[in-house]
């Protein structure tokens, strides 16, 4: 498993355990994919194929295991949440405020009822899972307004000026990320809870950026000055 890439075929206990830069990886070929489709074949035959692309690769890939190297596969079944992305950030203002806030309130109400892991193309009752993971993606984009417009208040500007600054120092959590993937930490520590973990990671990336900041090496290396 060279590099967190692992290729051929293989268990999927070991693809898990692959390092968090797959998903720069994944980003890349994504991206890349799309718009090669984009420019040949046209916007239309491009929104066409790429769902149906992410579908059947993610159906041959729990068929038969079958990889290819540096997160080629992950990347073409994030080929329709591309798209989606694409399509809501053209359109949202377009779309009923209404609908798009009964899309993210589904979103919160069934995202634990299926379990999604992109990195071993994992969908938990197929359909159900994408539909959920597709609300997932107008669910950011909901929250990410929301957060714009608390800009203008005073009390709550500091959320969305803590997520720039955390963003901003984005691979120092890319490396505490990998770090902590490949060490049982809270398992050690005894907490199995899915959103105590994600409070006790968010405090351990904003403690360790802030160190990072503080240090003159760290913050020249990771460009925090």
């Amino acid at each position: 498993m060279g590099g967190g890439f692992p290729t051929g075929f293989h268990e999927k206990s070991l693809r898990a355990n692959s390092y968090p830069i797959w998903f720069l990886c994944a980003l890349f070929w994504c991206r890349i994919l799309f718009n090669a489709s984009y420019i040949k074949l046209g916007r239309r035959a491009t929104l066409i194929i790429a769902p149906i692309i992410s579908v059947l690769v993610i159906w041959l890939y729990n068929k038969w295991l079958i990889d290819l190297p540096f997160a080629l596969v992950v990347g073409l079944s994030a080929l329709i949440y591309y798209e989606a992305g694409l399509l809501i950030k053209q359109y949202g203002k377009r779309v009923n405020r209404k609908l798009l806030l009964a899309v993210f309130a589904f979103w919160l109400m069934t995202f634990r009822f299926v379990k999604i892991d992109m990195v071993v193309c994992e969908y938990s009752n197929f359909f159900f899972a994408f539909l959920v993971s597709l609300c997932g993606t107008v669910g950011i984009y909901v929250l990410s307004k929301g957060l714009t417009q608390l800009k203008s208040i005073k009390l709550f500007s500091v959320v969305p000026e803590y997520l720039t600054w955390l963003g901003s120092g984005s691979m120092v959590v890319l490396c505490v990320h990998t770090v902590e993937r490949c060490y049982p930490v809270w398992q050690v520590v005894g907490i199995s809870d899915r959103w105590i973990i994600f409070l006790c990671r968010m405090v351990l990336y904003t403690l360790t950026l802030y160190l990072f900041g503080r240090i003159r090496i760290t913050s020249r290396i990771f460009g925090l000055e």
